[in-house]
């Protein structure tokens, strides 16, 4: 009543573009042959969601009736477990959503990490009494890779649900699909490599200067994270790539 409904149906409104206040009102009519031609699956009480979600996605039209809720008279226990139920909603929610599963989380870590390694690769920058420096730049080398991997996931589910005949993907996104190919990614993963093996090698080379002895780490880890970052991401780009080529197979 005050967390569980109001929440999930805000999400799905958020979500789907949909303005439907309760998503899980168990009052439902509908035309029957239209329903049946959305195919849906779930087999739990997400099914409502899965209902709202799906008509909205197929272009359907949805309208909604004021109704006034009164107390369960019946004397056995409800069917609806809590937590379960809820989770079960949720999960639904976003994964036929990639958008907001995949996408805004990927570009977030993406842009918030390689805003923070150019702002760290050359020097330390202090903010008021607060120094951010290698330590940081580690982190934001962690965001890259991991918004990075976050945005194939995006790419993948994107690819398999058009393969798989899900109305998740418009025809915008298929198009856009098509312009990214196991030969581009492998070409940029070659790339990102061939620049991570050679800021490798100049921190060799400055390692061989100091007679393999000890390196002041703020200095050499500027080196050292970017290129392990560029290193990770041409893998990234490479085998994501030939995943993406096997979907497409």
């Amino acid at each position: 009543r005050y967390l569980g409904n109001p929440v999930l149906s805000f999400l799905g409104r958020l979500l789907y573009r949909n303005r439907i206040g309760d998503f899980h009102c168990g009052l439902r009519g509908y035309n029957r042959a239209s329903i049946q031609g959305l195919a849906l699956k779930t087999t739990g009480m997400e099914y409502a969601s899965e209902m709202v979600v799906m008509a909205a996605i197929s272009g359907q039209k949805i309208a909604e009736v004021p109704t006034t809720l009164k107390p369960d008279g019946r004397s056995r226990r409800p069917h609806l477990r809590t937590f379960r139920d809820g989770w079960r909603h949720l999960k639904f929610l976003l994964v036929y959503c990639p958008r907001w599963l995949f996408l805004y989380p990927g570009v977030f870590l993406l842009a918030l990490g390689l805003a923070g390694m150019l702002l760290l690769a050359r020097q330390p920058v202090t903010v008021g009494t607060v120094t951010f420096d290698i330590h940081t730049l580690l982190y934001m080398a962690g965001f890259i890779i991991i918004g990075l991997q976050i945005l194939f996931f995006m790419l993948l589910t994107d690819t398999y649900a058009s393969r798989s005949g899900l109305p998740i993907v418009s025809a915008r996104q298929k198009k856009a699909l098509g312009r990214i190919t196991m030969e581009k990614c492998t070409l940029a993963g070659l790339i990102l490599l061939t620049a991570g093996i050679w800021l490798s090698v100049s921190s060799l080379h400055s390692w061989a200067a100091a007679a393999y002895g000890d390196l002041v780490p703020q200095e050499t880890m500027r080196q050292v994270i970017p290129a392990w970052t560029l290193l990770i991401a041409g893998l990234q780009f490479i085998f994501n790539g030939f995943f993406l080529g096997i979907l497409r197979f």
